[in-house]
């Protein structure tokens, strides 16, 4: 998977909001979705998000403890389909093998 700048992300992709604590959790746009749920189909670029920071946000937004704010991206977060824009979400195991903004040979 090649992630690249968020500039490049198509003009429908979405994003999650509130933005004030989640833009933190962007690592960029890809129309890669190896490690995507959704079944998609062309080549829309969508935003990816590291979920643990996604979490981490939730945490702060709701001011609430981990497991709750992991409840809460779980259900309405990682499992919401809001169509071709969805976003993509990377865990920590998946982060590690991505190509992000061309840093890796």
């Amino acid at each position: 998977m090649n992630i690249l700048p968020i500039e490049s992300a198509d003009s429908e992709a979405l994003f999650l909001e509130p933005r004030k604590f989640f833009d933190a959790a962007i690592m960029g746009a890809s129309d890669s979705y190896k490690y995507d749920q959704w079944d998609r189909y062309g080549h829309m670029k969508v935003v990816v998000y590291n979920s643990a920071m996604c979490i981490e946000a939730i945490e702060e937004w709701l001011d609430t403890d981990h497991e709750e704010a992991l409840e809460y991206f779980c259900y309405n977060t990682l499992g919401a389909y809001g169509g071709l824009g969805t976003p993509i979400f990377l865990s920590e195991p998946e982060i590690r093998n991505i190509d992000i903004h061309g840093s890796r040979e």
